[in-house]
């Protein structure tokens, strides 16, 4: 994640701490992904984090994206969440889904 500024760490820092402390037990997976973390970004990209839950329901997925728009507030860094079950990842897997294996590919772990 060198290739990230000082303030998109400290929002991915951010939104993984306090998505952690409001959903304990709740996160398989929380990746960053696309230009950003291919070090393809310009000044108009948005954050791609790739977000899975073990039990996706609204609730969860409310606290989710409650958290990022603080982030967002707080820091002027968009942030583009894609949530997804675990659940439903099985089902990527089986399909070959291409979200997925780019994911995979190119994805940076927070």
């Amino acid at each position: 994640m060198t290739h990230l500024t000082a303030q998109e760490k400290k929002a991915l820092q951010l939104f993984k701490q306090r998505l952690l402390a409001q959903l304990p037990n709740q996160i398989e997976e929380l990746k960053l992904f696309g230009s950003k973390a291919r070090g393809e970004s310009n000044k108009f990209s948005d954050m791609d984090v790739w977000v899975v839950v073990i039990h996706d329901s609204l609730p969860v997925r409310n606290t989710l994206y409650k958290v990022a728009s603080q982030i967002m507030l707080e820091t002027d860094i968009d942030i583009s969440l894609h949530v997804f079950s675990a659940a439903h990842i099985r089902s990527m897997q089986e399909t070959g889904s291409p979200l997925l294996m780019n994911v995979k590919r190119e994805g940076m772990s927070l």
